[in-house]
């Protein structure tokens, strides 16, 4: 059977389940969350036709159509098992992010196993040095930004590298040692797109909502630095700087003493996130 007759085939049979209105997945949900599996079941075979919509648009030569629905059901699976009647959002909302989550990781994996050209495994391996250099030198992650300025490459080029290798891992610092949450959690992600937006929208105004505590100047300097408002992109030291009259190692040592702020209040921060 050809893979066009297998989609069909596919297609024709979860018709079969009927949609469900917002009261229905409210429903299912608090049976779900009292570990009923019955109910998790009827939650997702009534949305496996949201994973063909969005699935459709990342059709490609290089991945095939049912291979993609397959990857987007276990972000349908993930979805139904996390999504929570308080939210009051429908449940088709919530599972878009998952779904295509799981896509597009798909893909990303997929592609990190083509071999890299020389020159950009030259550069992974200048990267994972560097990194290690700063991290000493600062006592902590470096950005990227401060990667590229030490290996004389743009910020683009570090960042394209990274999309395809994945064992350089995060280049951002950490917030909380222990599960290893970082500001780089909650902007944009260059590899994924979107990836996880739902909670990463949650968790930048939970990030927001501490921030309103700080100082004025100080608050102002993280949103600009880390782009928590999303309005263009990261602003360098040396701009902040430009903006406050003072030195762009001013800058970072007031970075610096916010992050050790957030880090004293990492365990609030996943309290917010959680409830």
């Amino acid at each position: 059977m050809c893979e066009q007759d297998s989609l069909k085939d596919y297609l024709k049979e979860i018709r079969k389940y009927p949609l469900l209105t917002f009261e229905d997945e409210l429903a299912l949900s608090q049976k779900i969350q009292r570990g009923d599996l019955s109910a998790r079941k009827t939650l997702i075979e009534s949305n496996l036709r949201l994973v063909v919509s969005v699935g459709r648009r990342y059709a490609s030569p290089d991945m095939p159509l049912l291979d993609i629905i397959q990857e987007g059901n276990v972000g349908l699976i993930t979805a139904a098992q996390k999504y929570e009647f308080s939210y009051n959002v429908r449940f088709s909302t919530y599972a878009c992010w998952w779904i295509q989550q799981a896509i597009t990781r798909a893909m990303a994996n997929k592609r990190r196993m083509i071999r890299l050209p020389f020159r950009k495994e030259e550069l992974v391996g200048q990267i994972r040095k560097a990194s290690l250099d700063l991290f000493q030198t600062l006592s902590r992650q470096p950005t990227n930004e401060e990667i590229a300025y030490e290996l004389c490459v743009s910020v683009q080029e570090i960042e394209d590298v990274l999309v395809y290798s994945s064992s350089v891992g995060s280049l951002d610092l950490e917030l909380d040692g222990k599960d290893s949450f970082s500001l780089k959690d909650v902007l944009a992600d260059r590899t994924y797109c979107p990836e996880d937006q739902f909670m990463k929208k949650c968790t930048r105004e939970c990030i927001l909502k501490i921030l309103d505590e700080l100082k004025e100047s100080e608050r102002d300097i993280i949103i600009r630095r880390y782009n928590l408002n999303e309005s263009d992109k990261p602003a360098t030291l040396k701009n902040i700087g430009q903006k406050y009259g003072v030195s762009a190692e001013t800058i970072r040592q007031v970075e610096l003493r916010v992050i050790r702020k957030l880090q004293a209040r990492s365990h609030d921060l996943h309290e917010i996130i959680n409830n």
